[in-house]
């Protein structure tokens, strides 16, 4: 009986130990499965999320290459409205705009001129020789990545000829991929050629990839995107520990577990967040906090439908912001561009779509308006931005609208016709804003620094003396007066350090203030009752002798009034205190005008301003 109870414990023990001991390898199985099944799911996930940021990604993307073309149409068109290159001062002006567009803006790989038989009459880069063929363009040159840009330029109202430009839109598409900072990687598609792939290129092994088409000029290509192994494996390192940690004992699974769903709480988080900051992005106007064109674009067509009827169109344009860039930087007319927007969102209703459109051009789509309630924005907007100034300039903006009152009218015409009156507006004010801004910025200069104040204005008096005794008319003094007055208006974009530096220039801040003569002709020939002085401030450093800047013109061809201003522009330096020196005398300063006579000097200016002028004092 003892040996029968006894053999039944054992038995007993047995199944106990047997039951505890497959149990734990169930539950080991068990806690493996359901391991592998949250790795899948959160990798999964992970996936997931990472192509949907990816998808933002792809859009913006987008929105950066229009963006850029964009860009490349204003600054072709800005270039296209200084006419032909017809004498060599154009040819040179031409030169340095189009190496400055084909230094600034990415993609763009060659610039012609053509006349209005289409031969070529002159390529930037100019070495770009297999460009020509005959003197003609080279209709066999079919090189997939180029795509070609032609404008009409007109000179008074007719044809005087082309530009073409050829934009390497593989090399713009992938010049966006350096703001991502190699984060991710792409290959660019005419049709199914591939035609150039990112430095960091390799074929994903897991595909979270997206396609995205660009036309442009009847042309399409086709991007990939997609992100780098190392984002890959940085959206899935977490599902990586858990899978490590899966084959660990329960609690330190369900340890794991836990810190694996507040992870993924805090990257869902986060991601959330990217994920809105991108919308936000894709939508806005990365300066003013406004909409921008392609949001301005989608709501149009989403409030074009008789609820929202008449729907009124508004479109602004900054005037003057041109001059404001030439003479204090772009920081501060990008300052101008962020006042009128706040001026705009904040006059508008939360209804309305307030956006930047374009460079200098805002628009302004108000569902259900009228005439009359236009006409009173128009005037509000006029008001507002009349109280606010950058440095002494007065802001303005030209303002056209028209309204859309059925389905039967078409968008573009509607829109055409506001921007017609914007720029009726434009031309009316346009001028007299111009003027008073090129006054404001010789007040900003005279104001700060007083010593060219007495420089600009004993220069302009002394000019006037010499022009008399060479006899010329009264409007013609006036003219030379005011030049003097103005040639170094220029010195307003020259930064407060070198200006006044007490020491010897280096040879980079002598090229920075010699820079001040065609800073000074930019900003004088954009207002038309400065544009006659603007040559003259622009040759006011040539030299008799052809080695002066920043032409090199020689003897008479520099202008008359640039050779009376050299002369006086020397002589008033030297008898004036300067921050690196003190002023000489009247006896040293005229015999250095002797002595430099014939070869930086006019010497027939030079002798009547010594002889008649000076020593008549």
């Amino acid at each position: 009986m003892h040996d029968l109870k006894k053999s039944e414990k054992k038995k007993k023990t047995r199944g106990i130990n047997f039951r505890s001991k497959y149990f734990g390898l169930v539950l080991g199985v068990f806690l493996i499965v359901m391991t592998c099944l949250i790795w899948g799911s959160t990798r999964a996930d992970h996936l997931e999320q990472l192509l949907s940021n990816v998808e933002s990604i792809t859009v913006i993307y987008a929105n950066k290459i229009e963006n850029r073309i964009d860009y490349i149409e204003f600054g072709l068109s800005e270039l296209a409205e200084h006419g032909p290159p017809d004498t060599l001062e154009d040819q040179e002006n031409w030169d340095m705009r189009t190496d400055f567009y084909i230094g600034n803006l990415y993609g763009i790989e060659n610039i012609v001129w053509l006349d209005r038989d289409m031969i070529i009459r002159r390529v930037n880069p100019a070495e770009n020789s297999d460009y020509i063929m005959n003197g003609k363009i080279n209709t066999s040159r079919n090189i997939p990545y180029y795509t070609s840009l032609v404008l009409p330029v007109y000179d008074q109202n007719m044809i005087a000829g082309f530009i073409l430009c050829d934009i390497n839109m593989s090399k713009l598409i992938l010049s966006i991929n350096d703001e991502f900072e190699g984060d991710y990687m792409i290959q660019v598609f005419d049709g199914i050629q591939l035609l150039v792939s990112s430095d960091n290129w390799q074929q994903p092994k897991v595909d979270v990839s997206v396609d995205r088409e660009i036309s442009f000029k009847s042309r399409t290509y086709r991007f990939v995107l997609a992100p780098t192994e190392e984002i890959v494996t940085l959206s899935t390192r977490n599902s990586v520990w858990i899978a490590v940690f899966g084959f660990s004992l329960s609690v330190l699974v369900a340890v794991i577990w836990y810190a694996t769903s507040i992870s993924s709480i805090r990257l869902e988080g986060l991601v959330t967040k990217r994920t809105k900051e991108l919308n936000y992005l894709t939508n806005h106007d990365y300066l003013t906090d406004l909409s921008n064109r392609r949001y301005y674009y989608e709501q149009f067509k989403k409030l074009d439908q008789p609820t929202y009827y008449p729907i009124g169109i508004m479109m602004l344009d900054v005037n003057g912001l041109k001059i404001i860039n030439d003479a204090f930087g772009h920081t501060v007319g990008d300052r101008a561009l962020k006042m009128m927007g706040s001026i705009l969102d904040e006059i508008f209703k939360e209804a309305d779509v307030v956006a930047r459109i374009g460079g200098d051009e805002f628009a302004v789509l108000l569902p259900n308006a009228s005439p009359e309630k236009l006409e009173y924005y128009k005037e509000t907007i006029k008001d507002a931005v009349k109280r606010h100034q950058i440095n002494n300039i007065e802001l303005s903006l030209a303002i056209g609208f028209e309204l859309k009152k059925s389905m039967d009218e078409n968008i573009d015409d509607i829109l055409k016709i506001a921007e017609n009156h914007m720029y009726r507006h434009k031309t009316s004010e346009g001028s007299s804003v111009r003027n008073r801004a090129i006054s404001a910025i010789l007040k900003t200069l005279t104001d700060k620094y007083s010593v060219e104040r007495e420089h600009s204005y004993k220069v302009s008096l002394l000019c006037r003396a010499i022009g008399q005794h060479l006899n010329l008319r009264e409007d013609e003094l006036n003219e030379l007066e005011q030049a003097g007055l103005f040639h170094d208006i220029g010195k307003i974009s020259i930064p407060d350090d070198i200006l006044n530096k007490p020491d010897k220039l280096t040879k980079e801040e002598y090229e920075i203030i010699k820079s001040h003569t065609e800073v000074g002709y930019q900003i004088l020939k954009a207002a038309d009752e400065y544009s006659s002085l603007a040559i003259q401030a622009l040759h006011h450093h040539e030299r008799w002798d052809g080695k002066g800047y920043p032409g090199g013109l020689k003897g008479t061809d520099i202008p008359l009034f640039s050779r009376i201003i050299g002369v006086v522009d020397a002589y008033e330096a030297m008898t004036a205190d300067r921050p690196y020196r003190k002023k000489l005398t009247k006896e040293y300063a005229i015999s250095e005008i002797k002595r430099c006579s014939g070869t930086q000097f006019d010497p027939d200016i030079a002798k009547i301003f010594i002889e008649k002028v000076v020593q008549t004092q």
